[in-house]
């Protein structure tokens, strides 16, 4: 049986948040338990990352808020080209109803491969959730 370490080296996690220091943080967990990141500053990125580059993504970590775009509408766009792409969804924003409409959505239309993770959480948090997500 694999070790965990040896199955998250083989496994790719594409990470978008427009907070650089969320985003640098996110990168160095994820890094440092032995995933395999790729960092996107804004969602042209991650489209570009997804069309033109053959490299398997095992998982979209979004942050439902973006400058322009919804986290969800991005994920869709992923999901189209690459629909055995996971999902994690993250976000600090509460008390908006906005945001607890992002939040129902990624809950219910999404289904059972849509996952929540409210801000902040712990390293722990998130990699326990990385790693259900992707059987490791």
């Amino acid at each position: 049986m694999k070790s965990k370490e040896r199955i998250r080296k083989d496994k790719t996690v594409l990470v978008i948040d427009d907070d650089p220091q969320v985003r640098d943080l996110l990168q160095i967990v994820l890094r440092g338990c032995g995933y395999q990141v790729r960092v996107a500053k804004e969602c042209a990125d991650v489209i570009s990352i997804v069309e033109e580059s053959s490299e398997h993504i095992d998982l979209l970590l979004v942050d439902l808020y973006l400058p322009g775009v919804s986290g969800l509408d991005l994920a869709d766009q992923v999901l189209e080209e690459r629909p055995e792409t996971k999902v994690l969804y993250i976000s600090g924003i509460t008390g908006i109803s906005d945001a607890e409409d992002m939040k129902a959505r990624a809950h219910g239309e999404w289904g059972k491969d849509a996952n929540f993770l409210d801000k902040p959480f712990r390293p722990t948090q998130l990699v326990d959730s990385v790693d259900e997500l992707l059987g490791c």
